[in-house]
């Protein structure tokens, strides 16, 4: 069952450096992006801090489940002093297995889809 699967789930191509503006208080993302695992927070809820920044199209969610990972690609802007939620769908063929990333951060819009 998944309760008693091996799950991780990252954030790709993300920048995980910043450098904070101390006249203004910006923070901008730098180096080389690469992948963040998330903290499990409770049950299949996973939670990351980001630092602000865009993301080109791209596997953006990955999702391991005992050794196949699943992808969810897309584009997105991760905003300064935004919580955003993923819930994210997990379609495994021959099983039927679906999975839930919810209450990761609060911003009213799920940013969601299906990985494959």
């Amino acid at each position: 069952t998944l309760a008693t699967s091996d799950i991780e789930v990252k954030i790709a191509n993300v920048k995980t450096s910043a450098s904070i503006n101390l006249s203004n208080g910006m923070v901008s993302a730098t180096g080389v992006a690469s992948s963040v695992t998330m903290y499990k927070d409770s049950d299949l809820n996973y939670r990351a801090l980001i630092v602000p920044q865009t993301v080109e199209k791209s596997a953006l969610v990955l999702i391991t489940i005992d050794g196949i990972t699943y992808t969810l690609t897309k584009g997105f802007t991760f905003k300064a002093n935004t919580q955003h939620t993923f819930t994210v769908t997990v379609n495994k063929l021959d099983s039927g297995i679906n999975i839930g990333i919810g209450d990761w951060v609060i911003d009213n819009v799920d940013n969601g889809g299906s990985a494959e």
